[in-house]
């Protein structure tokens, strides 16, 4: 009996032994998983909530279809609440609720919201829709109260929260660009361009364009970082230490005429996605073709690049890190509706559309992947992407 008795207390000891490595493991792995939390649009269009790593969709809205139809779900940069647009039998309005779908503020809007921006401090949502008459309607949301107004109005429309929240860069029509505060009092106009679309603020000043230079905005003046020559798409990582860069140019167009006297800085090359260091002015090629949209994950260490596959019906996705290269994942094909709001503009919605785990491990999109649609997280460093849910839009939270 003695002798069976240590059997089993031996057995007993391995088996809780395995348990515990098992355990340790899973929550190893599960640690390595993606951060944070998704919001989509499901299916039939309703907002819902997923984690990235496993799980059922949690239902924010549930009368998507003839009675209701839901716009571009954003999470809070705090990651307490949501913004999404919406239009009903009530009319068109701009939503700002609780992710459990509980609490919720209906704010009437003259016009279906296209475009949300929160504060950094949670406490705002800038939103973009037509106004009565040909222009655009910039509306600030207060996101505690509901309140809002209209506080500024143009065609075509971009814009961009300061750091601390308090003010706004705008970039109007052509050649407008104005910071204003959050009551629509305008403090300063510039000297800007056309030839770009969204100007960004960073904690070192305000991006945008003179003549043919890329410039930062600082108490001082203009600071040129770069030379193009013609239109450019620029997006800065958060922390403003890092911008990418893009100019196009036909093989057979003749560019416009470069101004080397106006300021002293390196001219980029066209048709490639090139890094700039805003401190250094050193110039890194991340991508060598042109590319359709790019995204700078929350560490601001890492590039999202997509660029049209051959084909031209998909797109290929690329991720650049400074000092390790440039590393490509598997095409797919994106719904429509980024296609149609996201990639034409994308200097705007690369400073409001999340679409990186908060601990900049992988990326999210709505596309579809060797036939199969819906929601897809791709993790840094994985072969395949993995499908997480039906749906047909995304967001990551920013924690």
């Amino acid at each position: 009996m003695a002798s069976v008795s240590v059997s089993w207390r031996l057995i007993l000891v391995l088996a809780l032994s395995v348990v515990t490595a098992a355990c340790t493991a899973r929550e190893a792995a599960t640690d390595d998983r993606p951060a944070g939390l998704l919001v989509i649009l499901d299916r039939v269009g309703n907002v819902a909530t997923v984690d990235p790593n496993g799980g059922e969709a949690v239902g924010v809205t549930e009368d998507a279809g003839d009675a209701a139809v839901y716009i571009q779900p954003l999470w809070s940069p705090d990651g307490t609440r949501l913004v999404w647009g919406q239009v009903t039998v009530d009319g068109p309005a701009t939503v700002v609720g609780d992710p459990d779908g509980r609490t919720r503020t209906v704010i009437p809007m003259l016009n279906p919201p296209f475009y949300f921006y929160w504060a950094p401090d949670s406490r705002a949502v800038g939103v973009l829709h037509n106004s009565s008459g040909a222009g655009i309607d910039f509306e600030i949301v207060d996101a505690d109260s509901g309140e809002a107004s209209v506080v500024d109005r143009g065609v075509p429309y971009y814009f961009s929260w300061s750091p601390d929240g308090n003010k706004i860069v705008v970039h109007v029509g052509a050649d407008r660009l104005a910071t204003i505060d959050r009551s629509g009092a305008e403090s300063e106009v510039v000297l800007t361009s056309a030839a770009y679309l969204a100007p960004q603020w960073v904690p070192g000043g305000i991006l945008h364009m003179v003549d043919d230079a890329l410039v930062i905005e600082t108490v001082d003046g203009p600071v040129p970082l770069a030379l193009v020559s013609g239109a450019a798409t620029f997006v800065a990582n958060p922390e403003g230490t890092l911008v990418a860069v893009q100019w196009l140019r036909d093989e057979e167009g003749t560019p416009a005429v470069f101004r080397p006297e106006a300021v002293e800085a390196s001219s980029l090359p066209a048709n490639k996605v090139v890094v700039v260091d805003t401190g250094t002015g050193e110039q890194t090629v991340a991508f060598d073709r042109p590319a359709v949209g790019f995204f700078w994950s929350p560490d601001g260490q890492q590039l999202l690049v997509l660029a049209l596959s051959a084909s031209g019906a998909a797109l290929e996705p690329f991720v650049w890190e400074r000092n390790e290269g440039t590393t490509s994942y598997p095409a797919f094909v994106p719904h429509g509706s980024f296609v149609r709001e996201v990639l034409p503009f994308f200097p705007q919605y690369a400073q409001s559309l999340n679409l990186w785990a908060p601990d900049s491990s992988a990326f999210a999109y709505a596309g579809e992947v060797d036939g199969e649609r819906g929601i897809w997280v791709q993790e840094l460093g994985v072969a395949q992407p993995r499908l997480v849910a039906e749906g047909t839009w995304v967001a990551w939270s920013h924690r």
